[in-house]
């Protein structure tokens, strides 16, 4: 069986002419070895997307959008169990002060996420730029994600009790922030004016 070659030591086998259409399928040598096939070619989804299909791409932003406002929303959770599981080194010195300027500061940066994602949409939505409604909640949700950055810096820096409303402002900030279909589709298709 000359279209299969064994690396030994590792247990898998390798089709070695895999530019041969005859080559695709390979099969074990000994059954002792594991033994990892190609599909055959036409059996193969390799229908590429239409990326001039304009319902599709706004299908495709939307899915990506959605998943990375997931991520950071998870982001903010693990966050949270991070300071649930690590203790601040050394001993934090209590500034009651320093906590209520954080927490001050959070609640601005959230507020400022939704003029920053407000303005960069409505730019992306007049000139009909797609790519522009991602960059608009990317750099949205990137302010809003100071809010959780600055309750990390409380709980390590202070040791405040409340270090946590941080994260709760910066997840009520990212709920708020949900990717919705009407900017994207708004940019990717011209609106008929009367």
């Amino acid at each position: 069986m000359d279209t299969v070659s064994t690396v030994r030591g590792s247990g898998w086998v390798a089709p070695q002419a895999i530019r041969s259409p005859s080559a695709f399928t390979t099969y074990p040598l000994c059954p002792s070895e594991r033994v990892f096939s190609i599909p055959e070619p036409n059996k193969m989804n390799t229908r590429p997307m239409n990326q001039n299909d304009p319902q599709a791409n706004v299908e495709l932003r939307i899915r990506t959008l959605r998943t990375l406002w997931f991520a950071l929303l998870l982001s903010i959770v693990v966050y949270y169990v991070v300071t649930i599981f690590m203790k601040p080194s050394g001993e934090p010195t209590p500034n009651p002060t320093l906590s209520l300027a954080l927490l001050l500061a959070g609640v601005a940066t959230t507020l400022v996420s939704f003029l920053i994602k407000n303005r960069l949409l409505s730019r992306a939505v007049e000139q009909q730029q797609l790519p522009w409604v991602q960059q608009a909640y990317i750099a949205g949700w990137a302010v809003n994600e100071v809010a959780a950055l600055l309750g990390m810096l409380d709980f390590f820096v202070t040791g405040h009790r409340h270090y946590y409303l941080l994260f709760i402002v910066a997840a009520c900030g990212l709920l708020l922030h949900f990717p919705r279909r009407e900017p994207v589709v708004n940019a990717a298709f011209k609106n008929s004016g009367f």
